[in-house]
């Protein structure tokens, strides 16, 4: 038998701006990383989708696109 937990979340103002840009910038991530993945197929190109590659491609490139990024870590996973 599986119990659950449910928790309530009451963030502050300032969380909450935080929060957003998290999640704005994860999906950030992934929809470039998926563009990344659709592109190279498309060329023909076989690209690995295993987690390392991708993080390697997304520390490659992420000079690029820190400027649309306003957090500064992200995790990949």
């Amino acid at each position: 038998m599986h119990k659950g937990v449910k928790i309530a979340l009451d963030p502050s103002p300032v969380q909450i701006v935080l929060l957003r840009k998290h999640a704005g910038t994860a999906r950030f991530v992934y929809n470039h990383l998926l563009a990344y993945i659709q592109e190279e197929y498309d060329k023909g190109n076989k690209v690995s989708t295993n987690f390392y590659q991708l993080r390697k491609h997304w520390n490659s490139v992420k000079a690029e696109a820190a400027c649309r990024c306003q957090v500064k870590n992200v995790q990949i996973r």
